[in-house]
């Protein structure tokens, strides 16, 4: 038998026992919405990584700390219009690459204090309706089904300064269906095939706007004459004329590249230009460049 050690009481186990205790339960809880959530820093951002439960509420009220972030990634192609019932503080919240199909009208009307709102790589085939958002200002619904844009933005979302439609299916744009306060605006990819005077009339904010990728063949008078707009992004398109007074006089850059433009017309005549973009023509092969 082996000599039992004199001194020993068992202390050290029992004050390891309760370090360990008190750190345990010194961890704020996770929030019970899926199965792997983690919070960072002093829990303004909350990312949910794991399979949500349908219906499962935000039971972790955390009363004395305010969310500013929601990371949802969320496997089921609807959610629940109480969602967000005890969640009314939110600001960014992404809800992005969740096989999203359908967004009910009223899932996002008690997040009036939203700023940025991410619901990309779904599979929305329409914008949905945002009820009461009133502070919105970003919105991100790239690499979805959308064919069409409709006024429901401009009535329900009326700050909102930048808006993200790259990937999606839309033919036609119309002006008067954006908010008037637009800044910034993403529809590459899409299957756009003309672009006129009424394409982006009305907005007065917009500096600039990215129709790469598109179906474009000729670009009509008037199409870009907005008043603060900086920059154009028009690659690979199929643009073979390019209309007189087309583009505003004081742009600073033009992208023209993968395109079928013969000549130029007066487009590196425009005084403020800083950069002109135009290589991989079938007539004109070399790059231009108006520094």
């Amino acid at each position: 038998m082996a000599p039992r050690r004199q001194g020993y009481t068992g202390k050290p186990c029992l004050a390891l026992f309760m370090l360990i205790a008190m750190l345990y339960f010194a961890v704020p809880e996770s929030i019970d919405i899926c199965r792997d959530c983690s919070c960072f820093g002093t829990l303004q951002h909350v990312s949910c990584k794991g399979i949500f439960r349908v219906g499962a509420q935000l039971k972790h009220t955390f009363k004395d700390v305010a969310f500013r972030g929601l990371d949802l990634n969320v496997p089921h192609s609807k959610l629940s219009p109480d969602l967000f019932q005890n969640r009314t503080g939110t600001i960014h919240l992404d809800l992005s690459e969740n096989g999203l199909k359908f967004i009910d009208d009223g899932l996002f009307t008690i997040l009036r204090q939203v700023k940025s709102l991410a619901l990309s790589l779904n599979a929305l085939t329409a914008i949905p309706v945002f009820h009461n958002l009133t502070s919105l200002q970003e919105l991100y619904l790239r690499f979805n089904n959308i064919r069409s844009i409709g006024s429901n933005l401009k009535a329900h979302a009326p700050k909102l300064n930048e808006l993200m439609l790259d990937h999606n299916r839309i033919t036609f744009v119309q002006g008067d269906h954006f908010p008037e306060e637009l800044e910034n605006l993403g529809l590459s990819f899409n299957k756009i095939t003309s672009i006129d005077r009424g394409s982006l009339s009305g907005l007065l904010q917009l500096q600039e706007v990215d129709l790469t990728g598109n179906l474009i063949s000729q670009i009509s008078s008037g199409s870009f004459l907005l008043p603060v707009l900086k920059t154009v992004i028009l690659n690979n398109n199929r643009i073979s004329e390019i209309s007189k007074d087309a583009f505003r006089p004081e742009l600073d850059k033009i992208y023209l590249n993968n395109n079928r433009l013969s000549e130029l017309g007066n487009i590196s005549c425009i005084p403020s230009l800083k950069g002109l973009y135009v290589s991989y023509q079938i007539a004109v092969s070399a790059a231009y460049r108006i520094l």
